[in-house]
């Protein structure tokens, strides 16, 4: 699931470059927190930096709705990407002798 959740990532930062945030799905952490909360009962089950220092998460809900959201240093967070059927997989495996 971190690779999924990595390419996920590096393809975010591709599609969106940092001055090129959608405006229309953004606000403060809070609020767009709170929000994926009570609408939708999701909850954070990942997260990251992507190489520009902006912060990335990802919330699901226990019905399958997903949404990725990325906040800026001392800026927005918005809406990347949201969907259904979110699916669990297994965790990457650790190598031996680490």
């Amino acid at each position: 699931m971190n690779r999924l959740i990595a390419g996920a990532i590096m393809l975010t930062a591709v599609i969106f470059p940092n001055d090129v945030l959608p405006q229309s799905i953004c606000n403060t952490h809070e609020i767009v927190t709170k929000h994926l909360e009570e609408k939708y009962k999701e909850a954070e089950v990942s997260s990251g930096f992507d190489g520009a220092g902006n912060y990335v998460q990802v919330f699901t809900s226990k019905t399958g709705t997903w949404t990725m959201i990325i906040s800026k240093p001392g800026g927005p967070t918005c809406v990347m990407s949201a969907g259904t059927n979110w699916q669990i997989t297994a965790a990457p495996k650790e190598e031996k002798g680490a």
